[in-house]
């Protein structure tokens, strides 16, 4: 199963899912990596189900149709094609969505059409399950991972309403971020024995939202997962290990690379030496995800993205971990303005922009002052 969930703010709708692809052990599947994992770490979640590999579950059948899927993988996979065939240049009606995909009890499908000019979510399946948010005006969601959707419904809740058209989406992308970069950091400390793979979903998430009259994919994101502790003198200090994932979309592919590394050393908190430990990239088409450590798809100065998503989990805290979100016209701009990368020889330098860092030293303080 997965995490599959349809959000509406003010009429404008976001569709999310996990990457995550499991099966029952009965069939020896290879042991596919993901981002969180690696290949010496055991890809047996629990007596029954193994992991099998990662893959999109979100499909934009035409620049009006969206449709996400949970369940079972090769049936989904049949209908999504029938789905796509029929309707890639036609706005279908929901008799006409749930005509096609006939009597499946195997797959729960959420999806949202456009019609006279407002989208609408629907869903079919009764494991689709809906609640009343005064965030939204419509939650519905659908998986294994229900129950982390639920918990995680207090970070929508208590953000500002925003008024600008352009604003609100960015906002509800970078709420479903927020809520990813935890989800993604706790896989990434616990491995195996996270809840989320223990739970099935994970791996990796994906989101497609409403604007300027079309659905879109969020096709550049960047997720930086730093170790850090606070000195006597009441600073930000980076040190100990950490993860980068970059992940791109192009002409539907979706492309993914992860990079762990070691600190070695910093100089004024703005630039910070690491030595990486493993780097892996990954892509993922209409099919199960390939991975490909020996042809770096996403290049070695190519990691900032339009959305920057920076987790730090501070020493000492029994406060988990924050997550520090902003969004950039560009990965240009977002280098400049935010964090820029540098890989070469085996070794990634990360520059902060000075103004960033005060920012993002003074967020982190204030997060953990009343630890």
């Amino acid at each position: 199963m997965t995490i599959i969930a349809g959000m509406s703010f003010n009429d404008y709708p976001v569709i999310i899912s996990d990457l995550l692809i499991t099966s029952d052990n009965h069939n020896q599947f290879s042991n596919s990596s993901i981002p969180t994992l690696s290949d010496c770490e055991p890809h047996l979640i629990d007596s029954n189900f193994s992991i099998y590999g990662m893959m999109k579950k979100i499909e934009i059948i035409n620049e009006k149709f969206v449709i996400s899927w949970a369940g079972n993988v090769f049936e989904a996979i049949n209908i999504i094609k029938s789905l796509k065939d029929k309707f890639e240049k036609v706005v279908p009606s929901d008799e006409s969505i749930l005509l096609e995909i006939g009597s499946s009890k195997n797959v729960s499908f959420i999806w949202s059409v456009i019609r006279d000019e407002w989208p609408r979510l629907n869903s079919y399946n009764a494991e689709v399950k809906e609640k009343n948010i005064k965030s939204f005006d419509k939650l519905i969601y659908s998986g294994t991972g229900s129950e982390a959707i639920e918990e995680a419904i207090d970070i929508f809740e208590n953000k500002h309403p925003v008024e600008d058209f352009e604003n609100l989406v960015v906002d509800s992308v970078c709420s479903c971020l927020f809520m990813f970069s935890h989800l993604m950091n706790h896989e990434l400390i616990y491995k195996k024995d996270s809840n989320t793979l223990k739970d099935r979903f994970g791996g990796g998430y994906d989101v497609v939202c409403f604007y300027d009259g079309k659905f879109r994919r969020i096709n550049n994101i960047t997720y930086l997962y730093l170790d850090a502790s606070i000195t006597k003198k009441g600073m930000i200090e980076i040190d100990g290990s950490g993860t980068l994932i970059k992940q791109l979309t192009d002409d539907e592919v979706m492309y993914i690379r992860k990079i762990n590394f070691e600190f070695i050393h910093s100089i004024d908190n703005e630039v910070l030496a690491t030595k990486i430990i493993e780097d892996d990239s990954y892509d993922l088409s209409g099919t199960m995800s390939t991975r490909k450590s020996e042809d770096k798809l996403i290049q070695d100065n190519d990691f900032a993205s339009s959305f920057m998503c920076v987790n730090v989990r501070v020493k000492g805290s029994d406060k988990g971990s924050m997550a520090y979100i902003h969004k950039y016209a560009n990965s240009a701009s977002a280098a400049e303005k935010s964090i820029k990368f540098t890989c070469h020889h085996k070794f990634l330098a990360i520059k902060f922009n000075q103004k960033y860092w005060s920012e993002f030293e003074r967020d982190i303080l204030e997060f953990y002052k009343n630890q």
